[in-house]
């Protein structure tokens, strides 16, 4: 069935995966609302995408996963993280752009998901019960991040590390 496009423009990978670490950063974030851009872990993971990232807009319109390739018949799309604090988060995100490529390209087959932070390397699951688990969370997203006001505050150990953290505390 899929999301339709209303749905899919509220939504990019950064909302995902802020919406598996914190709730309130996803809302946050999907509202414009900007963290401290000279955090230094902004800085960082700034840092890491201008590096491995290659911006695949030209040919799907919303596709900014960091690496794709062809590899014995098959896609393999990796996700470079600074570091893996939130490794489903990470997979969600990542499970989001091949989510996206499918609906891009339905004749695609079979996609491999690799997320990889440091030598870390991490397979991540791909098949039709996981892609449509994940559109149901997409679906809950989406309407999370369009309610009229963000979730209280709820601390957890990565808030101080958050470049948010001045929105809660």
């Amino acid at each position: 069935m899929g999301l339709d496009t209303d749905e899919l423009e509220l939504l990019d990978g950064t909302i995902v995966n802020y919406y598996f670490t914190c709730k309130r950063e996803a809302w946050l974030y999907s509202h414009k609302i900007h963290a401290d851009n000279w955090d230094e872990n902004i800085i960082k993971g700034r840092s890491l995408s201008d590096t491995h990232t290659k911006k695949y807009n030209d040919i799907f319109s919303r596709l900014q996963f960091d690496k794709i390739t062809k590899v014995n018949g098959h896609f393999e799309i990796t996700e470079f993280k600074k570091s893996l604090k939130n490794p489903e988060a990470a997979k969600k995100q990542l499970l989001f752009y091949i989510y996206l490529l499918k609906q891009s390209i339905p004749k695609i087959k079979t996609i491999k998901g690799w997320i990889q932070s440091g030598k870390k390397r991490i397979l991540v699951e791909v098949n039709d019960n996981v892609l449509n688990d994940l559109e149901q969370e997409l679906r809950e997203i989406v309407f999370f991040i369009t309610s009229k006001k963000p979730p209280k505050p709820n601390y957890i150990k990565i808030c101080d590390a958050c470049a948010y953290r001045d929105y809660c505390y």
